[in-house]
């Protein structure tokens, strides 16, 4: 596929696409995630990937992403949609179900969630 297709599909989806680099960064942050979230892409890209998750998650997600990291294989699903929960730019909390995958290129990891927002669920 195309790297102008590519960037078509990851645009059009409704879900939020959200990549980080091992560090936590984002670096990818489609239309979906700024829909979700409330901020634009450039508000983003290069901020930790804290900005988006309620404060009292934070250590035990980033604990979650590093064990997983450290999973063998080069591009591997954590598994099926977990609940989660998400912070829109005003400050607000939503739920949220989620997937991740890691993908190994080289000396570079990166994780990328898949979400949606299930607020209209609860």
């Amino acid at each position: 596929v195309s790297q102008e297709r590519f960037s078509g599909i990851l645009e059009v989806a409704n879900d939020g696409i959200i990549s980080v680099d091992k560090d936590y960064h984002i670096i990818l942050f489609n239309q979906g995630a700024e829909k979700i979230f409330g901020y634009q892409s450039s508000e983003v890209i290069g901020q930790s990937l804290d900005l988006l998750l309620p404060i009292r998650f934070t250590i035990a997600h980033h604990q979650h992403i590093t064990n997983f990291g450290q999973s063998g294989g080069k591009a591997r699903k954590m598994g099926e949609r977990q609940e989660i929960f998400g912070l829109h730019k005003d400050g607000t909390e939503f739920p949220a179900e989620a997937s991740i995958s890691k993908l190994e290129i080289g000396d570079e990891i990166l994780f990328t969630a898949f979400l949606r927002d299930i607020s209209d669920r609860k």
